[in-house]
């Protein structure tokens, strides 16, 4: 924060690291979903500051948000082709079985973010 010219702006340190993170991403030009994830959250940081780079976080937030989905539905069809669920019912004591629908949200959350796929990044996200 600079009190004298009345702006906020990104200490330099964290600014290059952002800027050398975004080099290296493009030149990989693919992530997991972590990463895609912790990419996001770095520039969403960087966003509260710079308010005209918000929209440009809009395609990676729309493509994280689209391969969630795919990945939770395929995940929770796959559990319950498996019956999962009423595996984990049948295990649970009678006192904790009202946080089932807990547990199972669990388990799909650590399969989700846990999956090492590669997605490559498309034109619009670069």
């Amino acid at each position: 924060i600079d009190s004298r010219r009345m702006t906020v702006s990104l200490p330099d340190d964290k600014r290059d690291r952002l800027i050398e993170r975004l080099r290296s991403t493009i030149r990989l030009g693919s992530l997991n979903l972590r990463e895609i994830g912790e990419l996001l959250g770095h520039l969403g940081f960087a966003t509260t500051v710079c308010r005209w780079m918000r929209c440009a976080v809009f395609n990676l937030q729309n493509a994280l948000r689209t391969l969630l989905m795919q990945r939770y539905f395929a995940t929770k069809h796959a559990m319950d082709r498996n019956n999962r669920t009423q595996q984990i019912s049948s295990q649970l004591p009678n006192d904790i079985r009202d946080r089932l629908h807990q547990l199972v949200s669990r388990e799909i959350a650590q399969r989700r973010w846990g999956w090492r796929q590669q997605y490559r990044l498309s034109a619009a996200i670069r």
